[in-house]
């Protein structure tokens, strides 16, 4: 079983409720890791558009797994720390 599907599962198992968000757009700061990337990723499963924004393009997998889930996803390479990176010059 891959991590992303062990990720699945636990966000599964530790959630009763159930949320729909249809038609809305999810942006997930730190996404390709750790808390960052659960969140995504019952974000995707519950219905959201994806924008993931991190510092590591090389963390794809969170991406590639939302993706093979038949979820939209995009990432962006972002660096929150950065005021330029955020806001819109």
């Amino acid at each position: 079983m891959n991590e992303g599907s062990n990720l699945r599962t636990a966000a599964a198992r530790s959630s009763n409720i159930s949320f729909n968000f249809s038609g809305k757009v999810a942006l997930v700061t730190g996404g390709n890791r750790g808390i960052g990337r659960a969140t995504a990723l019952l974000f995707a499963q519950s219905g959201a558009k994806i924008v993931i924004g991190d510092v590591d393009a090389a963390g794809s997998e969170t991406v590639e797994a939302i993706k093979r889930d038949g979820h939209d996803v995009v990432f962006m390479s972002t660096d929150v720390r950065d005021e330029g990176d955020v806001i819109p010059q």
